[in-house]
């Protein structure tokens, strides 16, 4: 009898972790397609920001590499 309930036990918790693995899947699931639909529309704002929306977003940092290097004696 022992050996009965120790199985039933056993395939009970299983069968709980399961479900659990399920509920964490599904969480996983539905926050990749939360990213899957804001992800397109990050890069689009990005593109907008890009082209100059608001401020002086226009204005580029270039960077001079000639201090860089040190001549050699």
């Amino acid at each position: 009898m022992d050996i009965i309930l120790g199985y039933v036990a056993e395939r009970a918790s299983i069968r709980s972790n399961f479900h659990l693995l399920e509920a964490l899947n599904r969480s996983w699931i539905a926050c990749i397609n939360i990213m899957s639909y804001l992800v397109p529309w990050l890069h689009f704002f990005n593109k907008k920001v890009e082209k100059g929306g608001r401020g002086n977003q226009n204005t580029k940092i270039y960077f001079s590499m000639s201090g860089a290097r040190q001549k050699e004696s």
